[in-house]
């Protein structure tokens, strides 16, 4: 499996990860040190042919977010909780 991190174009981060993602621990940090562990690469059904994107809904302070995960570029899943703080 591997990692990249980039920035889109409006300059928000982007963490692209491409292999087996089920088996990975993708966290997150914030520089206050607040972090954040992503769970639904191991609940959500992928697709191995095709890309899936998936987009965190945001919201500073909060113990759990959602995951938008866009499968082969047309269907929506939500994975509510899936973004959870681990500090």
């Amino acid at each position: 499996m591997r990692s990249k991190a980039t920035r889109d174009l409006a300059g928000k981060p982007v963490l692209r990860v491409t292999g087996k993602a089920s088996s990975a621990d993708i966290t997150c940090a914030l520089p206050d040190g607040t972090r954040y562990l992503v769970t639904s690469n191991r609940t959500a059904r992928f697709t191995p042919s095709a890309a899936t994107e998936a987009t965190v809904t945001f919201q500073r302070g909060q113990p759990a977010m959602t995951t938008v995960l866009r499968v082969q570029g047309r269907r929506d899943v939500y994975d509510f909780k899936s973004f959870v703080r681990v500090d």
